[in-house]
């Protein structure tokens, strides 16, 4: 598609339209490749796993389920309890109502397929790794240029905590999620942006903060108009404007609507 302006001499001129993104991230290969940089990075990781553990000890496989894995494996197996949990001796202890629900209902959901709920704990939290690669590729190349993009996937999976991409934990659905949101706004999707915010906020506490973010660019979209390319006032529509509030108070509303759930309960 493409536009009409006004010329500095009053004429009209076409302006094109700028090319889809996934053109711009080099299309499929760019996917492609995002996808490979994930990979390679996952099977140097497990690699590196399997060359540190002693002899006798524990399986990769198992080292990938320790931990916070436990708990996840067990909300979706078990689910919450109904109150405060104590030891033999009266103490209280931890429980999992202190791991937010969306991970766990997504490892039940793989569980369904007939898979065990520890193979579905990794297969949920590899393939959610492999979509946060893929859209942190298109987030880079929106905002920058494609390699940008392909720089922001090897930072991420290259750093030394991106070994929990490979881990039964949530971390990688929640990358994928606020990366998604953060895309989803800066394209003024702001539907997408509120479910994909109101989504992370139910993985982590952190979503939180997340959701501060989308709130953030959702007042920048409803403020005032400033001069577009063609020197005409640019700016939201009223729809658009209260998109964007939504979007951003379905987000912020996540993480206390959890919390308030748990203090019920």
């Amino acid at each position: 598609m493409t536009g009409l302006t006004l010329s500095a001499k009053g004429e009209p001129e076409v302006v094109p339209a700028p090319a889809p993104l996934l053109a711009r991230a080099g299309g499929w290969f760019g996917v492609l490749t995002a996808l490979l940089l994930y990979l390679v990075t996952r099977v140097g990781q497990l690699a590196l796993i399997d060359w540190m553990t002693p002899a006798g000890g524990p399986s990769v496989r198992d080292q990938l389920l320790e931990w916070d894995a436990g708990w996840f494996v067990r909300v979706a197996t078990e689910g919450y309890a109904h109150g405060y949990s104590y030891d033999q001796q009266g103490q209280m202890v931890g429980n999992g109502l202190a791991f937010f629900p969306l991970y766990p209902l997504l490892i039940r959901a793989g569980a369904a397929t007939g898979l065990s709920a520890q193979t579905a704990a990794l297969v949920v939290a590899w393939l959610a790794g492999a979509a946060a690669a893929v859209l942190l590729h298109l987030l880079g190349t929106s905002l920058y240029s494609r390699r940008v993009g392909f720089v922001l996937v090897v930072l991420a999976c290259t750093q030394p905590m991106s070994v929990v991409l490979s881990m039964g934990y949530s971390e990688g659905l929640f990358l994928a999620l606020v990366v998604g949101m953060l895309l989803a706004a800066y394209h003024r999707s702001w539907p997408a942006a509120g479910v994909l915010g109101l989504a992370a906020a139910l993985t982590r506490p952190t979503g939180a903060a997340a959701a501060v973010a989308l709130a953030v660019a959702a007042l920048a979209a409803v403020g005032p108009r400033r001069p577009g390319r063609s020197g005409q006032p640019s700016g939201a529509s009223r729809s658009e404007r209260w998109q964007a509030l939504v979007a951003a108070g379905v987000a912020l509303a996540g993480v206390p609507a959890y919390l308030l759930w748990v203090a019920l309960r």
